[in-house]
C-alpha cells in the first residue's frame, strides 16, 4: 500500500521544526518514504501506514491546540518493493524528455532510499 499524508498544526507561520520531528518518526518506522514539498509519501503493508500515520498526528497533536491532516491511500500491491519508485518513473518515462533538474531530484531521492515528507 501506498499513501501520501500531509500535517498542518495550526497556528504555526513555519512548519519545519515539527515536520523534522515527522520525518523522524517516519524514519524511525523504517518504512520507505519521499519527502515532497507539501506532504510525505510512504509504502508497506496497511496496518504499518496507519500506525505510522497515527503516530505522527499524535506528535503533532501534543503540542498543538487544533491539527489538521490529509491522507490519501493506494493498496496498490507492494510484493515488489520500491512501488512509489516505479510510480513516478512510469509517468516519467511517458512524458519523454524531462527536466534534468526534475529526473536528478528524483534521482538523489530515490537513491537516498529513504526521502520523504509530512507537509
Amino acid at each position: 500500500m501506498v499513501a501520501e499524508f500531509a500535517i498542518y498544526p495550526m497556528g504555526e507561520s513555519h512548519y519545519s521544526k515539527i515536520i523534522a520531528e515527522v520525518v523522524q518518526e517516519i524514519k524511525n518506522s523504517g518504512l520507505e518514504f519521499r519527502l515532497g514539498p507539501m506532504g510525505t509519501s510512504i509504502e508497506g503493508e496497511a496496518d504499518e501506514l496507519f500506525h505510522v500515520i497515527q503516530k505522527c498526528f499524535q506528535l503533532v497533536d501534543k503540542s498543538h491546540d487544533r491539527v489538521i491532516m490529509q491522507a490519501t491511500f493506494d493498496n496498490k500491491d507492494i510484493s515488489k518493493r520500491h512501488v512509489m519508485e516505479g510510480m513516478v518513473k512510469s509517468v516519467l518515462s511517458k512524458v519523454g524528455e524531462i527536466n534534468p533538474g526534475v529526473q536528478s531530484q528524483f534521482s538523489k531521492s530515490a537513491s537516498k532510499n529513504k526521502g520523504g515528507i509530512c507537509g
